[in-house]
């Protein structure tokens, strides 16, 4: 939908509905079958609940994504691991999503998330195809977004 279709009297709640709505989870149909797999879909799924947050007060919104992210005691480290960069890439995707319409504390939360998934992304091996899975419709220049900002001077200083 063309930005220019949206005016100042457009609802902030249904400008963010509509472009977070990319962000819902993927069909159960196109779920790669790894428990890896399941446990990166698994985090993201349940990072999604975090979406009111970012209406509310986006800064919160690192704080929802990270008590998602966790998993129960005994789950395997690296099946754990997964289900939390499942969560941090939903968690991005929203806060990063909110912050090109303006929300205020969107673009810091993005920034949060952003620099605990990054890490853990190369640690597991994870590529970014593997987490645009995680999205319905794909990634549609996220990921273009995503080496935007870590390029960026401001995010490098926030190292």
């Amino acid at each position: 939908m063309p930005a220019s279709v949206f005016t100042m009297t457009t609802p902030l709640s249904l400008v963010l509905a509509l472009a977070l709505s990319l962000a819902l989870p993927a069909s159960a149909d196109t779920r790669p079958a790894s428990a890896f797999a399941e446990a990166l879909q698994r985090g993201a799924d349940q990072a999604a609940s975090c979406q009111v947050q970012i209406e509310h007060d986006a800064d919160e919104l690192p704080g929802c994504v990270q008590a998602r992210a966790r998993t129960d005691t005994g789950t395997p480290p690296r099946l754990a691991q997964a289900h939390r960069l499942g969560a941090l890439f939903r968690g991005w995707v929203m806060a990063d999503t909110a912050a090109a319409y303006a929300v205020d504390g969107a673009e810091p939360a993005a920034a949060a998330l952003l620099l605990e998934l990054l890490p853990l992304q190369r640690k597991l091996g994870v590529s970014d195809a593997a987490l645009c899975k995680l999205m319905a419709d794909g990634c549609r220049g996220l990921i273009e977004r995503k080496h935007e900002v870590e390029r960026s001077k401001a995010f490098r200083q926030g190292r």
